[in-house]
C-alpha cells in the first residue's frame, strides 16, 4: 500500500506501533503544515519517501527502547522537517530508522528519558539537525544544542545543569556485530564498534553535583574542541569563572577503612610518575611561623610542658637550621642540637652529665657533596628535609609519652620564583621538565594559618593560592590517566580544613578564574605501564557541517513527485535542499532512537488518509487502521471550508510560533480536532 502526502489535508493524527512484546511505540501529532511526500506500508517496515513539513508538533510520545523509554512531558515543536529511509514495524529492538532525518529546528519544554540512561529531564532546542543510519554504521550533525532545567543522577551523584549550550557538532557511529541498539560510549569488545564525538563548543551557566560525600557548584564554563574517540577524551580548552567545592572527609575516610582488610592486589602497583619532583622547592621564597605547644612525659623531668616558636625565612628553598634550633624553649634548646658529622646532618641529644657526655643521633641526613657544603654554613635545602631516617629503629623508651601537642600562631607565606622571563610575563616555560604528575608550575604567593591540636579537639588550617601555572603529566586517578598541557588559576581561596583532633573531617575550596588548555583523559588497560602519551587534540566541526549522505531516491511511481510541493517552497524556499540554516546537522538529542522517528511517522499516518488531495485542498482523509499491528488515527478537514493559501496549499494552524512569517493561521474557532 503507497500512499503520496503532497497537499494532503491532514493536520493531526496518532500513530501506535507496538512489537509482539507488548514494548509501546505511541505517538500523536497536531498542527501538521505543508506536508509532502509519500508512503508505501509493507509487511515488515513502513518506507518512508522524501517525507516533509514546514512545522509540526509531537503533542503526546511514549517509545519504548530495549533499554528504557523515552516521553515528552510538553508539546516538542519542529520546524522544516524531511525525512527518507525506512521504520521496522515488528521489532522495538531493530535500529528505529534506517535512512535520513533532517530537521531545522526542534525545541521542547520537558524531554524525559528513563532507562536509556539514569533518568534525565531537561528542556531542548537544536537547531539545524541532520541524521543518517545504514545498515550499522551512522553519523549525526547539528549546528547548535541548548538545554535548559537538566537533572539526572550520574552514580552517587545528582547533578542539575541551569543551562547548557553545545555548538556545531559531529558524532559518528558503528555498532557492534549483531546487536541493533541504539549507540553508546561503551561499545563492548567487538573492535569494528565505535564511538566518534566531536563538539566545537560547551557552555554551563551554572552547574551542581551532590552526594553524601561531595558537594560541587560550577558557573561559567566555557570548553573548546572537545572529542572522544576509541574511549579517549581530550578538550583543546576549559575555562571556569567559579567553583567551590566541599568534601565531607569522615565519610570519605570510614569508606576507604571498609576496604581497608581487602586482599592486596598479587601484581605490584602501577609505573606512576610522583606527584612532585622536589627540586621544584629550589626555587621558593618566604616564611614559616609557628609556634608549638608541647606536653610531654620524658624520663627523669617528668611532665614537661613547654612552647616553641619558630620564625624560620626560606630563600630559595634553602633554609638555615640555626634558627630552628634557635626557636626551641631553653631547655630543648640545650639538650637539642643539629651537628654536621661526617656525610651526615643529625638531630643529636646530648646530655651534660658529669665526666661523660650522653650522646645520641635522633634524626639522620646523608648528604651529598654539593649538601654538605651548605650544612658547613647552618644551611640545609627543603627538598633534603623529606629523606630523613631515624637510627636504630627509634628510641623503644616506654618512659616517653606525648600528652599533647598544639600548633598555634601558623603563619606561612610562600611564592615560587619563576625560572625564565617567558615564565615571569605568565607564559609556561619550555625549558627541560622536571620529573613528576606537577612538571613544573609558578606560584605568585601560598598563604598558610590556623591551628591544630593533638589528640583532642578543634582545629581548622585555612589555605589561600593565587597566580598559579603549571601543567599535569601522567596523573592517575581510578584507572584512567590525565594529562593537561597547562594549567593556570588566577586564585584558589580559602581551601579550609576542617579537624577534630589530627583528623580531618571537611573540606571546602572556592577556585575563580580557572583555565585548562591540553587536556587528555585515557583509560589505562594495563595498570603497571608506565605513563601514556597525551590524547591529541583534534579540530571540531565549524559552521553548518554538511551530512554526508548519499541522495535520496527518486518517487518508484510515475506521476509521484519525491519533492515538496510548491506550496512549502514559495514559503520556505531553501527547504527542498537543506532545512533550517542549511543541511546541518543531525539529531541526537531526541532520545537513542525515538526521536529521529517522529518526523517519518508522522508522514506515514498522514498518508494513510488516502492518495493525493484534490486542486483545492479540500480532499478528506477518514480513521485507517492497517492490520493488527500497526494503526493510525487522523483528523483532517471534511467540509472543505479551510482556506487555501496563495499557491493552492491548505493553510494550517502553526506550532506555537515555530512557523514563519509566510505560513497562514487558522482561524480560532478551526483548531485541530484531538485524533481518537
Amino acid at each position: 500500500m503507497r500512499f503520496s502526502l503532497d497537499q494532503t489535508s491532514a493536520r493531526s493524527f496518532e500513530l501506535s506501533l507496538p512489537d509482539p512484546e507488548g514494548r509501546a511505540r505511541e505517538l500523536g501529532f497536531e498542527h501538521i503544515t505543508e506536508l509532502g511526500g509519500a508512503v508505501a506500508i509493507g509487511p515488515q517496515e513502513i518506507a518512508l519517501e522524501n517525507i516533509t513539513a514546514r512545522v509540526f508538533q509531537l503533542v503526546s510520545a511514549t517509545w519504548s527502547l530495549p533499554t528504557g523509554e523515552l516521553e515528552v512531558g510538553s508539546p516538542v515543536a519542529v520546524l522544516d522537517a524531511r525525512v527518507h529511509g525506512s521504520l521496522p514495524r515488528a521489532d522495538a529492538r531493530a535500529v528505529p530508522l534506517e535512512g535520513t532525518v533532517k530537521l531545522g529546528r526542534l525545541t521542547t519544554d520537558r524531554l524525559l528519558v528513563d532507562g536509556i540512561i539514569p533518568r534525565l529531564t531537561c528542556g531542548l532546542r537544536i537547531d539545524s539537525l541532520a541524521l543518517e543510519q545504514r545498515g550499522r554504521v551512522g553519523d549525526l550533525a547539528l549546528d547548535s544544542l541548548a538545554i535548559s532545567d537538566l537533572e539526572t543522577s550520574v552514580g552517587d551523584f545528582l547533578l542539575r545543569v541551569d543551562k547548557a549550550e553545545i555548538g556545531p557538532s559531529a558524532i559518528a557511529w558503528t555498532l557492534p556485530a549483531g546487536d541493533s541498539e541504539a549507540p553508546s560510549a561503551d561499545v563492548g569488545t567487538d573492535a569494528s564498534a565505535g564511538l566518534d564525538i566531536r563538539l566545537a563548543s560547551l557552555s554551563v551557566d551554572k552547574m551542581s553535583a551532590r552526594s553524601r560525600l561531595l558537594e560541587i557548584e560550577v558557573e561559567d564554563l566555557e570548553a573548546r574542541e572537545i572529542s572522544w574517540l576509541d574511549g579517549a577524551l581530550s578538550l583543546g580548552s576549559l575555562s571556569i569563572g567559579r567553583v567551590t567545592v566541599r568534601i565531607d572527609l569522615t565519610e570519605l575516610l570510614a569508606r576507604r577503612g571498609e576496604h581497608s582488610d581487602e586482599d592486596a592486589p598479587a601484581k605490584p602497583g602501577p609505573r606512576s610518575l610522583p606527584l612532585v619532583d622536589l627540586r621544584l622547592l629550589d626555587r621558593v621564597d618566604g616564611q614559616i611561623d609557628v609556634d608549638v605547644n608541647v606536653d610531654l612525659q620524658v624520663p627523669v623531668l617528668g611532665r614537661r610542658k613547654a612552647t616553641h616558636c619558630f620564625r624560620v625565612p626560606v630563600t630559595l628553598g634553602v633554609l638555615n637550621f640555626r634558627q630552628i634550633e634557635r626557636g626551641l624553649s631553653t631547655l630543648e634548646n640545650a639538650v637539642i642540637d643539629f651537628d654536621v658529622q661526617e656525610h651526615k646532618l643529625v638531630i643529636e641529644r646530648d646530655l651534660p652529665v658529669p665526666l661523660m657526655r650522653m650522646r645520641k643521633n635522633l634524626v639522620e641526613w646523608h648528604l651529598d657533596t654539593e649538601e654538605m657544603a651548605l650544612a658547613r654554613k647552618h644551611l640545609v635545602r627543603m627538598r633534603t628535609l623529606p629523606r630523613f631516617e631515624i637510627p636504630n629503629g627509634g628510641s623503644k623508651n616506654n618512659n616517653f609519652k606525648i600528652n599533647g601537642l598544639q600548633l598555634s600562631e601558623i603563619d606561612v607565606a610562600l611564592s615560587m620564583t619563576p625560572r625564565s622571563k617567558d615564565e615571569r610575563d605568565g607564559t609556561p616555560d619550555k625549558g627541560p621538565e622536571f620529573e613528576g604528575v606537577l612538571p613544573d608550575f609558578k606560584l605568585g604567593r601560598l598563604s598558610i594559618s590556623g591551628n591544630l591540636q593533638h589528640p583532642r579537639g578543634s582545629g581548622q588550617i585555612v589555605a589561600k593560592i593565587r597566580a598559579l601555572i603549571t601543567a599535569l603529566r601522567g596523573l592517575r586517578v581510578g584507572g584512567f590517566q590525565v594529562d593537561v598541557a597547562a594549567l593556570r588559576a588566577n586564585e584558589l581561596a580559602p581551601v579550609s580544613v576542617s579537624f577534630d583532633g589530627s583528623q580531618p573531617t571537611t573540606l571546602a575550596a572556592t577556585l575563580q578564574g580557572f583555565y585548562l588548555d591540553g587536556i587528555s583523559l585515557q583509560k589505562v588497560l594495563d595498570p603497571h605501564s608506565g605513563p601514556l602519551a597525551p590524547v591529541p587534540v583534534r579540530p571540531a566541526p565549524v559552521g553548518g557541517p554538511k551530512l554526508a549522505a548519499s541522495a535520496a531516491p527518486e518517487s518508484s511511481e510515475p506521476g509521484e513527485s519525491s519533492e515538496p510541493n510548491e506550496s512549502s517552497a514559495a514559503d520556505g524556499p531553501d527547504r527542498a535542499d537543506a532545512p533550517g540554516a542549511g543541511d546541518a546537522a543531525a539529531g541526537g538529542e531526541r532520545g537513542a532512537g525515538s526521536g529521529d522517528d517522529e518526523p517519518g511517522q508522522a508522514a506515514a499516518a498522514s498518508s494513510a488518509g488516502g492518495d493525493a488531495a484534490a486542486a483545492d485542498g479540500g480532499a478528506s482523509a477518514d480513521a485507517v487502521a492497517v492490520d493488527d499491528s500497526a494503526s493510525v488515527e487522523v483528523e483532517s478537514d471534511t467540509d472543505g471550508g479551510e482556506p487555501a493559501d496563495a499557491d493552492g496549499g491548505v493553510a494550517a494552524q502553526p506550532a506555537s510560533g515555530e512557523a514563519g512569517a509566510g505560513d497562514t493561521a487558522a482561524g480560532d474557532d478551526d483548531e485541530p480536532k484531538s485524533a481518537q
